[in-house]
């Protein structure tokens, strides 16, 4: 049995602030993860949809240029290099993260935590008992439970980072700052987009005057968006995925998708 002063669950941005906090009063500190070190914001989140986000703005400048009396392009983007450029990036943040914190004196176990005492933890064969237990151990998506979606099948975030190819016709179920970010980034490469809303505007968080700004935005670019529609199923096709909504008013409306990205929150 290991033993230690303050045992983190969750390495993630919350789990390795918590290590650096901890190292200022002991030595005595472990951190167990299951995944790499870094969490959501660095494989997940923050730093790779950011760059998609630069990746396509350089994009649809370049086939702006004849504006500036410069040759316009004239090829298409592969976003595999894209994707590649992206997966770069990541890999220069993430690439000997553990190794730093174990050359720091803290130990790292691998695997699921799951509590035996009120001061006692397992990972895979070892128990570590620990004075303080924190943890740090994140979110994951929330998928609501539309009938037909798990059935169909969907991405989220985590998948959409992984995708070799754009949709060339993807729905968006959720119009908050998750699904507005990712419209723009597969719009730019091509994606035909449609969000859908259940409430009377996207980005409901912010103030009406954004969101009013960003539509303005998505009628110059192929992204559409559907307000205050509730998504009632989802069914397969032939050549793709149904997604059934209704309005308020109680119209039906159905539309046929390639790929459907929920992005609900967490």
């Amino acid at each position: 049995m290991a033993k230690v002063d303050v045992l983190i669950i969750g390495a993630g941005t919350a789990g390795e602030y918590a290590a650096g906090t901890a190292k200022q009063y002991t030595d005595s500190i472990a951190m167990i993860e299951r995944g790499p070190v870094g969490g959501d914001c660095i494989f997940h989140a923050c730093i790779p949809t950011k760059a998609l986000v630069h990746a396509a703005r350089a994009y649809k400048k370049m086939k702006t240029t004849d504006f500036f009396g410069l040759p316009t392009l004239s090829t298409a983007a592969e976003y595999t290099k894209v994707k590649a450029f992206k997966d770069r990036i990541i890999s220069g943040i993430a690439t000997g993260r553990d190794e730093r914190w174990i050359r720091q004196g803290i130990q790292l176990f691998r695997g699921n935590a799951s509590f035996v005492s009120p001061n006692e933890v397992k990972v895979a064969d070892e128990v570590i008992k620990a004075d303080k237990i924190i943890i740090t151990t994140g979110s994951m998506p929330a998928v609501p439970p539309i009938p037909g979606l798990k059935e169909t099948g969907y991405i989220t975030n985590i998948e959409a980072l992984e995708l070799e190819h754009v949709p060339e016709r993807l729905a968006i179920i959720g119009g908050g700052p998750i699904g507005v970010e990712f419209a723009q980034v597969f719009a730019a490469f091509g994606s035909k987009i449609t969000i859908y809303e259940a409430l009377d505007r996207i980005l409901i968080g912010e103030d009406e005057e954004i969101s009013r700004a960003v539509l303005g935005f998505f009628e110059k670019q192929r992204i559409s968006v559907s307000t205050s529609v509730a998504v009632g199923g989802v069914e397969s096709t032939s050549s793709g995925k149904l997604l059934i909504t209704k309005s308020q008013n109680g119209q039906e409306k159905r539309t046929e998708h390639d790929s459907i990205l929920v992005a609900t929150g967490r």
